[in-house]
Order: C-alpha cells, then structure tokens, then sequence
C-alpha cells in the first residue's frame, strides 16, 4: 500500500482502472498503443529504469487509452542514465527519487523529444500557436521566450490532448528585448 507521499505505479493506475473499465486495458494493448516492446511496457508498469522515452510513450498511451491525463508527476518512474552505455547507473536512483520528492521536483523531458514521441512537427505546432515557425525550432532546440513557450504548449496540448507545462517540459526561456 501506498503512503500519502508516494506515487502509484502504472500498474497500479491500470488495474485500478480495469476494475470498473467496460473494455479492460492489457499490458500488450498499452505497449501496442505506446509501439514499444511488451518488456519496455512492463518495465515502465513497475516503476523500474528504463528510457525516459519509453516512459513518456507509455504514460501517454494510458492517458490515452483511459480518457485521463496522466503525466510524470503521477505516476512512478524511473529512468536509466543515457550515458550509462548499459552499466547499471540510473538517473533516478532510490537516493535521488527521495531527494526529488524533497524538493517536490519532476524531471523533465525535453521539448523536441516531446515532439518526436507524439509525431508533431515544427510547421504543425507553428499554424497551431501563431508563432513562426524558427520560434519553434528555436524552442525545439531548447530555448524560448516565456510568451512563445505558453503558446506553443498550449496548441501542442491541443493537438496531442496531454496537458504539458512548463514545469514539466525541459525549454531555457529567454528574456525578450523591449529595444526595437
């Protein structure tokens, strides 16, 4: 059982969900839906490391799936360090899951991997937010005014059904010039 500070696991969420779903969710379904592996889906279902790609597929895929937004900050994840080359690291080892649930912080994931996991371009998101479209390469790249970066979450949002923030999305905003 889980106390008031920690998060459910996806599986968790899935079963708890499945006992008063008409249609039942699988763990094959979520993993076909998120097109990853049913081990990757699996992994991610017990709260241990893997991508933080894999992660995020697979938490959109059961907001998807179940009709309710669910992001990082609900469910308990862990990622495995990209520059582990295989070794046994983890970015979120159990020291630094509490340290973060200490200072009450998420990781967050970076914009265009964002982009790339929900098969959103630049050009969509531009029509979308009414910024231009290098405003969405520039924030693609990581970087964006506080304006622009409200916009261009708000139409992407929109076009996915999620409901990001900026709390959420790794992008450095800049202070825009008043000269001009």
């Amino acid at each position: 059982m889980n106390t008031a500070s920690e998060k459910p696991t996806l599986m968790q969420l899935r079963r708890s969900y499945n006992q008063n779903a008409d249609t039942p969710i699988t763990s094959q379904q979520l993993a076909q839906a998120a097109q990853v592996s049913l081990s990757d889906e699996f992994l991610v279902e017990l709260g241990r490391p893997v991508d933080a790609v894999v992660v995020n597929r697979v938490i959109g895929a059961f907001s998807t799936l179940t009709g309710q937004h669910y992001t990082l900050a609900d469910v308990e994840a862990s990622f495995k360090d990209p520059d582990s080359n295989g070794q046994p690291e983890y970015h979120m080892s159990r020291q630094k899951e509490e340290s973060n649930k200490a200072k009450n912080t998420v990781p967050k994931l970076p914009f265009g991997t964002l982009c790339h996991m929900n098969n959103i371009n630049a050009l969509m998101l531009a029509r979308a937010s009414k910024v231009h479209v290098l405003d969405i390469w520039v924030m693609i790249a990581g970087r964006a005014t506080r304006e622009n970066a409200d916009r261009v979450l708000r139409a992407f949002n929109a076009l996915t059904g999620m409901s990001y923030t900026l709390n959420e999305v790794q992008v450095n905003l800049i202070e825009e010039s008043n000269e001009g």
